[in-house]
């Protein structure tokens, strides 16, 4: 039994504007290749070159809790076909539908984006591997807004290297602060 003078609050569903609106900013970046627009504006050269949209895309968001409640119908009004991913599938608001995690492979080619707002757990650490990146399009997204151990990040490294995926947003990695001898700092198409 807690004294009578002592508070509980609770902090439950503030990260939905900050980490949604991170992750929009993140998707139109990649979408209009941003960083290629810096690296023109540093070297003074005048290039151009043809943006994507994301109305008429399709967003994948794996984990399905408040944050994701959040951001789908923000993604809506982008005109985005939005999926759920979840362990634990259930109507959502703002989903067109919700699928259950264990379809992420089956699902991967459907995907423009694939926005991890998972928890790190045993069934989520690298889930977003080698064989789910392999299954999405060569013009896909990945953006990372997790934990950084929910996306194998040697199989993501391979992936973008090689040009199996156009491009990521990491916000997390698996070892904070990104160490200066990580690959990623280098690695092609990445934020």
């Amino acid at each position: 039994s807690l004294r009578p003078d002592v508070t509980i609050t609770n902090i439950r569903g503030i990260h939905g504007a900050p980490v949604s609106e991170a992750t929009i900013a993140y998707m139109l970046s990649l979408a209009r290749d941003l960083p290629r627009a810096n690296i023109a504006q540093d070297k003074g050269q005048w290039e151009r070159w043809p943006a994507a949209l994301l109305a008429g895309k399709t967003v994948g968001v794996l984990g399905v809790g408040l944050i994701a409640e959040y951001l789908a119908p923000i993604c809506k009004t982008f005109h985005m076909t939005t999926i759920g991913i979840s362990g634990s599938p259930r109507d959502a608001s703002g989903f067109d539908r919700v699928v259950h995690r264990d379809a992420l492979e089956k699902l991967a080619p459907e995907l423009d984006f694939l926005v991890a707002l998972t928890p790190l757990t045993a069934e989520t650490r690298g889930i977003v591997g080698a064989k789910v990146l392999a299954a999405m399009k060569p013009t896909a997204y990945v953006v990372n807004v997790a934990r950084g151990g929910v996306v194998d990040e040697p199989a993501l490294i391979a992936a973008l290297e090689s040009g199996k995926i156009a491009g990521a947003a990491l916000d997390v990695f698996a070892h904070e602060p990104l160490p200066a001898n990580s690959p990623l700092w280098k690695t092609k198409n990445v934020t």
